[in-house]
């Protein structure tokens, strides 16, 4: 399923995705520690992966991923970054009904 008319697909640069200021602000880290704490999670699916700084944090954490977003052209960096996960172009949303 690709999702090419999705209203919420991001336009920008793949830089500022990964920029040590945005970095810095989402917490990664922390984010995933307190997402996880007491969880054995057998997998993860990270939904809007964008340039997969989740999925790469949940993957660093020996934690299998996958990851989807509207955008295909994003998709590129989290291939390279966590070759070991599944990145498909998707949206989140059911587009039944």
């Amino acid at each position: 399923m690709t999702s090419g008319n999705h209203e919420w697909r991001y336009q920008g640069g793949i830089d500022c995705l990964r920029s040590a200021e945005r970095m810095a602000r989402l917490e990664v880290d922390r984010v995933v520690t307190l997402s996880t704490v007491g969880l054995a999670l057998p997998r993860v699916l990270d939904i809007g992966t964008g340039s997969g700084v989740f999925a790469q944090a949940c993957a660093d954490r020996g934690c299998p991923v996958a990851g989807i977003d509207p955008n295909g052209d994003l998709l590129k960096v989290p291939k390279k970054v966590v070759p070991a996960a599944r990145f498909v172009e998707a949206s989140g949303e059911s587009e039944a009904g």
